[in-house]
């Protein structure tokens, strides 16, 4: 739950950015606007993949609880954090050189992806759909753990821990405004002419990012 509160704040401090761009009123295409794209992008992506394995955590924690030491044990958690890591610090060099460009659009008001000088390589493309896609595989495999945790829990007649019990109901809240989060930008006729449009878009988009370290904070007082 540290490492996604983790990166979730520092895109919480990227967004802050648009303050500037907003109050300066036209588009930054320079090389720092591209490295707090970067920055934003590998953020996001490394963000995805942690939630995807948090629910992983879960499920293996809950339903196949017998397992559950050897898969997530001290040395195997050094292993898979620093893999995503890893994972950052090549989506972040991957933006910062030109294969794919994250920039705060203006009048959409929005970050977006941008044409760069190679974004015919297949590996900018690449790197677009996966990070969409990630998107959408963490709301499915979020779904799908919880329906199997809660489906184990009332058919076993299974008692959680309150330890296990507060860290799954903390899951299921961050997975749930995931889950909103995606059908909203997704789905939702979000009318970015409008200000109202703007507003709903930064608020969901903004919440998304930041559900995760309130509720961390909230449920670990001690943080």
């Amino acid at each position: 739950m540290f490492m996604i509160s983790f990166f979730d704040t520092i895109q919480l401090f990227v967004h802050l950015t648009a303050v500037f761009y907003i109050l300066n009123s036209k588009p930054h295409f320079d090389l720092p606007d591209y490295l707090i794209g970067a920055v934003m992008n590998a953020s996001w992506v490394s963000m995805l993949i942690l939630s995807i394995f948090l629910n992983l955590n879960r499920l293996i924690s809950i339903v196949f609880h017998f397992k559950s030491n050897r898969i997530f044990s001290p040395f195997t958690m050094k292993i898979y954090f620093s893999i995503i890591l890893v994972i950052w610090c090549i989506v972040c060099f991957l933006n910062s050189v030109g294969y794919s460009r994250m920039v705060y659009l203006l009048p959409a008001y929005t970050w977006h992806y941008a044409v760069s000088r190679i974004s015919a390589n297949p590996l900018s493309a690449f790197l677009r759909t996966a990070s969409a896609n990630i998107s959408l595989v963490d709301v499915l495999f979020s779904l799908f753990a919880h329906v199997s945790i809660f489906s184990y829990i009332y058919f076993k007649a299974a008692l959680l821990s309150r330890k296990e019990l507060i860290l799954t109901i903390q899951v299921v809240c961050v997975s749930v405004f995931h889950v909103i989060g995606y059908l909203t930008w997704e789905y939702f006729p979000i009318p970015w002419d409008l200000p109202i449009g703007v507003f709903i878009g930064h608020v969901v988009w903004m919440v998304w990012n930041s559900i995760n370290p309130m509720l961390y904070v909230l449920i670990n007082p001690s943080v």
